[in-house]
C-alpha cells in the first residue's frame, strides 16, 4: 500500500485528479474551456478525500489557492451550521462554539441565506449551497456518502453548475471500483 501511495504522490498530478480526466458532463475538459476549475470531495464515512489539481491559469500562486481553501472552509461551515448549532445548544455548559450561541446563529443565518432548495426525494443531495462572487462561483453538495465542493467559472449559470456538480458526485460514487482506486483501502 505504501508503494502505491508513493507512486501516486510522485506522479505529475501529485496524487490529485486532473480536470481533463473528468467526463465533460461532470465539468471536465481542457483548461480554459472547462467551466469547472477545481473541486474537493470528502468521504465522511471513510474520513478521506480527493481533490483536483489547481488550474495554473486560475490559481497561479499560493495566495490564490489559500483563498479558495478558505472559501471551501466557509462553505463547509455554512453546510454544517445547523448541526454545529445543535451541538452548541445541547452542550451542558451552554458554551458551544466560540463560548456562546451568537457565532452559531450567524452561521445558521448565512447558511439559510445561501442554501438552495433541494427535493427530499430523488437523486439530489441532502444539502446544497451556492455562492457567487466576481472571482468564482462555489457550489457545495452534501449527502451521506460524499461532500463535494466545486469552484466554477464566474460566468457559469447556476443551473449548469448544479447539473455538473451532480454529475461529478455521481461519477465519484457510482462505481465502487473508481472510489476504491481514488481512496485508501478500508482497514479490516
Amino acid at each position: 500500500m505504501l508503494q502505491s501511495l508513493s507512486a501516486m504522490h510522485g506522479s505529475a498530478a501529485g496524487g490529485r485528479l486532473r480536470i481533463e480526466a473528468l467526463p465533460p458532463a461532470a465539468g471536465g475538459g481542457v483548461p480554459g474551456s472547462a467551466s469547472l476549475w477545481h473541486f474537493a470531495a470528502a468521504f465522511p464515512g471513510r474520513r478521506q478525500g480527493v481533490q483536483a489539481t489547481h488550474a495554473a491559469h486560475v490559481f497561479p500562486d499560493r495566495r490564490a489557492r489559500k483563498e479558495l481553501s478558505r472559501a471551501y472552509v466557509r462553505a463547509y461551515c455554512a453546510l454544517h451550521a445547523r448541526r454545529l448549532q445543535g451541538g452548541a445548544a445541547s452542550s451542558s455548559s451552554g458554551g458551544g462554539v466560540g463560548g456562546g450561541t451568537a457565532p452559531t446563529q450567524g452561521a445558521a443565518a448565512a447558511a439559510a441565506a445561501y442554501m438552495l432548495p433541494s427535493a427530499s426525494s430523488g437523486p439530489r443531495p441532502a444539502r446544497m449551497l451556492w455562492v457567487a462572487c466576481p472571482r468564482w462561483c462555489l457550489l457545495a453538495l452534501a449527502d451521506r456518502e460524499v461532500e463535494l465542493f466545486c469552484c466554477f467559472d464566474p460566468l457559469v449559470p447556476q443551473e449548469s453548475a448544479v447539473r455538473a456538480g451532480e454529475a461529478l458526485r455521481r461519477w465519484l460514487t457510482a462505481e465502487r471500483g473508481r472510489t476504491e482506486a481514488l481512496l485508501l483501502p478500508l482497514s479490516a
